[in-house]
């Protein structure tokens, strides 16, 4: 089961991610951002909907079903302008609105376990 979690696609799709955030959106900014009156970055937005849509296409190739997760503050998941953002890089990146983007909270690594795993086996028939 570890190779469907951690294979070369996957592994290449989170350093692409983290490359991305670094680069364009480095934790400095963030906490300076989330104070003003636009609190996050409409372009980094529109590049990891392109990112996501980009992977997706290389796995569709390999007939790999993709499945993406992002990790979110409690307080980005109580901001309202959440749900719109996510809903755009579901729609820009072609994934399934019921099983192909999740959003979590920040959780114990066990729980972040159970979650793949459960998520594996729910997604994969395992």
């Amino acid at each position: 089961m570890s190779d469907l979690l951690y294979g070369e696609v996957e592994n290449d799709l989170r350093a692409s991610v983290r490359d991305l955030l670094t680069d364009r959106s480095p934790w400095t900014s963030v906490l300076t951002r989330v104070e003003t009156d636009k609190p996050y970055d409409l372009e980094l937005w529109r590049t990891l909907a392109a990112e996501i849509a980009q992977r997706k296409k290389a796995t569709n190739e390999r007939s790999i079903k993709l499945t993406v997760v992002l990790l979110a503050s409690r307080r980005m998941l109580d901001d309202s302008a959440l749900d719109p953002r996510l809903t755009y890089i579901r729609r820009q990146s072609g994934l399934d609105s019921r099983a192909a983007l999740f959003v979590l909270s920040p959780v114990s690594q066990s729980e972040l376990n159970d979650f793949v795993q459960r998520s594996v086996r729910l997604r994969f028939q395992v």
